[in-house]
C-alpha cells in the first residue's frame, strides 16, 4: 500500500513538474525578442528613406526642425558606426528611393521649391550623386516598385490626386508615360508579385479607398481586382508565401487593427486575426516567415511591437522599443531589425534600435 501511495505521489509530482516546465517554455517563447539601443545618427530626421547595400544601411534626406535635409549617413551594424556620405543636391522629404544595379535613385518628394519631380542617382562605390531625367509630374505620397530593372512611379499628389504612372529606365535615363490607374490614389501601398504590381487602398478624389489594381508591365495595362473589406490609407503591406497582407491604417477618422490576406492567384481576400493595437504610420518587416508591426501613431505615439504568424493566424506582443516613433524607417540586416529615426511627441529622433528575435527579455 505504501509503495502504491509512493508511486502515485511520484506520478503527480512528475505531472506537476512537466506542466510547470511547459509553462516556462511558453512564457520564454512569448517573451523572446529584445530591442537594444545602438549608436545614434549625427542628424535627427523623419520622413526620410533608407536602403541596404552590402550589409550597410543608407539613410538619406528627410526633415527635422532645421528644415528639409540633403544629408546622407551610412550605418554599419557590425561595427556600430555611422559614416557621413556625400549629400544630395536637392534637400527632400516624403520621397521614394529604389535600388537598381547597385545604385540608389531618389525620386520626387517635397523640398524648399515645393513638390519635386527631380531624380538623383547615388553611386556607393564613388560616393557621388548625379542628377537624372525628371519625372513629367511632380509627386509626393506616391509609390514606386522595381520590375525587370525599371522603376515605376505610381499615383500620388501634386496640386491634385494622380492616377498617372511613369516608368524610369536607368540605362537610358528616360521616363515613359504608362497606362493610368482607373482611380486617383495617394498614400496607398504597392507590392510586386510574379512580375506584376499590385496597388492597394489609399485615398483619392473620391475619398478613402478599398480598391485594388494589378499592373502588367509587359501589356502596359491595369486590371481592377477584388477590393479589400476595409477602406484604408497609410496602411502597410508585406508579401510572404506569395500572399499580400494588408495591415492596419486609417480611414475616415478611425485607426485600424484589421488584417486582410490577398491571394493573387484566386483574386480573393480573407480576413485574418487583427493586431492587438490600432496603428497607422507604422513599419513592418518579415523575419523568418513572420510579420512584425512596429511603432506608429493612433493619437498617441507607439513603441510597441507585434509578431504575426501567417500559419497559425495569431499575433503575439513582443518587446517594446525604448523610443515611441512614427515617420521612421526599418530595415533587416543579418536577421535583425533596425528601427531608425522618426519623431515622437516632442522631438525628431536620431536614435536607432536593433531587434533580435532570439534574445530573451
Amino acid at each position: 500500500m505504501k509503495n502504491k501511495i509512493f508511486l502515485k505521489m511520484n506520478y503527480i509530482t512528475f505531472v506537476v513538474l512537466m506542466v510547470l516546465l511547459c509553462s516556462l517554455q511558453i512564457v520564454s517563447a512569448g517573451s523572446a525578442g529584445a530591442w537594444t539601443m545602438k549608436a545614434s545618427m549625427s542628424s535627427p530626421r523623419s520622413w526620410f528613406q533608407t536602403e541596404v547595400i552590402d550589409g550597410k544601411i543608407y539613410v538619406i534626406g528627410g526633415q527635422n526642425s532645421t528644415g528639409y535635409l540633403s544629408s546622407v549617413e551610412v550605418y554599419d551594424p557590425v561595427s556600430n558606426i555611422w559614416t557621413t556620405k556625400a549629400p544630395m543636391s536637392t534637400p527632400r522629404a516624403v520621397f521614394q528611393m529604389d535600388a537598381v544595379n547597385g545604385k540608389l535613385y531618389a525620386i520626387g518628394g517635397m523640398g524648399y521649391s515645393g513638390i519635386l519631380s527631380s531624380v538623383e542617382e547615388y553611386d556607393p562605390v564613388t560616393d557621388t550623386w548625379t542628377e537624372k531625367e525628371s519625372m513629367s509630374s511632380p509627386r509626393i505620397y506616391f509609390q514606386t516598385k522595381v520590375v525587370n530593372g525599371k522603376i515605376y512611379a505610381i499615383g500620388g499628389v501634386n496640386r491634385n490626386f494622380l492616377s498617372s504612372v511613369e516608368e524610369y529606365d536607368p540605362v537610358s535615363d528616360t521616363w515613359t508615360t504608362k497606362d493610368s490607374m482607373s482611380v486617383t490614389r495617394a498614400s496607398s501601398q504597392a507590392e510586386a508579385v510574379n512580375g506584376k504590381i499590385y496597388i492597394l487602398g489609399g485615398n483619392g478624389s473620391s475619398g478613402d479607398l478599398s480598391s485594388v489594381e494589378e499592373y502588367d508591365p509587359i501589356c502596359d495595362a491595369w486590371t481592377v481586382k477584388a477590393a479589400m473589406s476595409d477602406k484604408r490609407h497609410d496602411i502597410k503591406t508585406q508579401v510572404t508565401n506569395g500572399k499580400i497582407y494588408a495591415i492596419g491604417g486609417y480611414n475616415y477618422d478611425n485607426y485600424l487593427s484589421s488584417v486582410e490576406e490577398y491571394d493573387p492567384v484566386t483574386d480573393t481576400w480573407t480576413s485574418k486575426a487583427p493586431m492587438t493595437a490600432l496603428r497607422a504610420y507604422f513599419q513592418t518587416e518579415v523575419l523568418d516567415g513572420k510579420i512584425y508591426t512596429i511603432g506608429g501613431y493612433t493619437g498617441d505615439y507607439l513603441n510597441t511591437t507585434e509578431e504575426y504568424d501567417p500559419i497559425s493566424d495569431t499575433w503575439i506582443s513582443k518587446a517594446a522599443m525604448s523610443d515611441a516613433r512614427y515617420g521612421f524607417k526599418t530595415e533587416v540586416v543579418n536577421g535583425k531589425i533596425y528601427a531608425i529615426g522618426g519623431q515622437n511627441s516632442t522631438n525628431n529622433l536620431s536614435s536607432i534600435e536593433e531587434y533580435d528575435s532570439s534574445a530573451i527579455r
